[in-house]
């Protein structure tokens, strides 16, 4: 494996997965301990009684553990977790390693630039992968200490979900560092995907004005209660994949061509 680019990158790239299926894991459980005490109480209850139907999404279900975890755990918290993971590890395998001179030398091997972007790109999807699976083994555990559990296939409904939008936010972010080759770029569009989706998702549901650019926030398209009570939407799926292939389809000819720096 070490003789190839897909598993160098994977090598290098073990912190970050061990360092991320941690900070994961500890959120998840964390959360998750709150669950008893919180379930037991009716005061959430009440307070959701007298906020508007769009605010009450915000606090969401908190006396079923599927509620719960949707609302709770996926719904911001590791959905944002995850788009800065996205981030990060766009940033490294892209315009940083140009930046450094890394990419530079790449090339001047045997490996086409296409092969070179396409085992980034599959490496990261194995990150990705393996922070997900952290996740969920993190969710089995704190159920278990709570000694409360949920659907199984709700759980691995959220994990592929997961997955999906963390690879979204790579492969955008990726490919503009593909394209431009332009640390800065990336890094902006990056904050500002991350900074505008959670906006949109906090604020678009009660803001009348801001409801008509939700679509274009990501988490739009990853909707926790709903793949925990109803199961996938396929156009919001569809939608996450075609930010990848779109992605990849418009800045590969690109940095094909351009010099790199």
């Amino acid at each position: 494996m070490m003789h190839s680019l897909f598993g160098k990158t994977l090598y290098d790239k073990r912190g970050f997965m061990i360092g991320w299926v941690i900070t994961l894991g500890a959120m998840t459980i964390l959360t998750l301990l709150f669950f008893p005490s919180l379930s037991q109480t009716d005061a959430l209850s009440k307070l959701t009684q007298v906020l508007p139907p769009e605010l009450q999404k915000l606090i969401g279900d908190t006396h079923t553990i599927e509620g719960y975890v949707a609302s709770e755990l996926f719904n911001l918290r590791i959905a944002i977790a995850l788009l800065i993971a996205a981030l990060v590890l766009a940033q490294s395998l892209g315009a940083s390693e140009e930046n450094e001179g890394l990419l530079r030398t790449l090339v001047a091997t045997r490996l086409s630039r296409r092969r070179i972007a396409v085992e980034k790109w599959l490496a990261a999807a194995v990150i990705s992968a393996v922070m997900v699976l952290g996740l969920v083994a993190s969710l089995y555990l704190g159920m278990l200490f709570i000694n409360t559990w949920m659907d199984h296939a709700a759980i691995w409904r959220l994990a592929v979900a997961s997955w999906l939008l963390t690879m979204a936010a790579f492969t955008l972010v990726f490919a503009l560092g593909l394209a431009t080759g332009k640390k800065g770029i990336g890094l902006s569009v990056g904050t500002a995907v991350i900074g505008g989706d959670y906006l949109l998702s906090t604020f678009a549901i009660s803001v009348d004005w801001l409801k008509p650019y939700d679509n274009l926030s990501l988490l739009h398209y990853f909707d926790p209660t709903e793949l925990v009570k109803v199961g996938f939407n396929g156009l919001d799926s569809l939608v996450l994949i075609g930010v990848m292939v779109v992605s990849l389809v418009i800045s590969l000819p690109i940095y094909n061509r351009r010099d790199i720096n």
